[in-house]
């Protein structure tokens, strides 16, 4: 699904393309460690719908999916979210906005354990986490991510993340 999104007009919420390049990884130019790297390109970074349908329709969905996106109802992420929700509309996704104060959405949702009917994978607490702090919720977001990233590949089924 991260074919579908239009990174660019991400950056244009956040203040046009000065500012806001996609970078398509997690190390800027400018940094140790930075290679130009891109998981999924798409021309001009504008996504690729096609592709998002094809890899979808192989990992069992051709008729779409619908899926819940919990997201922060402040600042600049309810524009955001409504991109990405039109983004993956286009190719067969529907989505469930969910929205948050910034309170829950970091308590509730990224915190060890989501409260039911989340939506969201939960995982038993593990001895020594710290529950709303960053190291879980970087620690939690991984994981998605990791899930996400195998179910991108046409082997697989499709598992999303809810980004914000």
């Amino acid at each position: 699904m991260e074919y579908a999104i239009d990174k660019v007009a991400i950056g244009q919420i956040y203040g046009g393309p000065g500012p806001n390049t996609p970078l398509n990884q997690v190390i800027p130019p400018g940094n140790v460690g930075y290679q130009p790297f891109n998981l999924y390109p798409t021309p001009g970074n504008r996504g690729d719908q096609a592709k998002c349908r094809q890899l979808l329709a192989q990992a069992g969905y051709p008729n779409g999916l619908t899926l819940s996106y919990v997201y922060r109802n402040a600042g600049n992420h309810p524009a955001v979210t409504q991109s990405v929700q039109a983004d993956l509309k286009s190719c067969g996704v529907t989505v469930k906005l969910i929205p948050q104060t910034s309170a829950d959405f970091y308590g509730k949702y990224l915190s060890s354990r989501a409260p039911p009917g989340a939506g969201c994978e939960t995982s038993p607490r593990r001895a020594g986490s710290r529950t709303g702090t960053a190291t879980t919720a970087a620690r939690s977001w991984s994981r998605r991510s990791t899930a996400a990233r195998t179910a991108r590949t046409p082997s697989t089924t499709a598992t999303t993340t809810a980004r914000s």
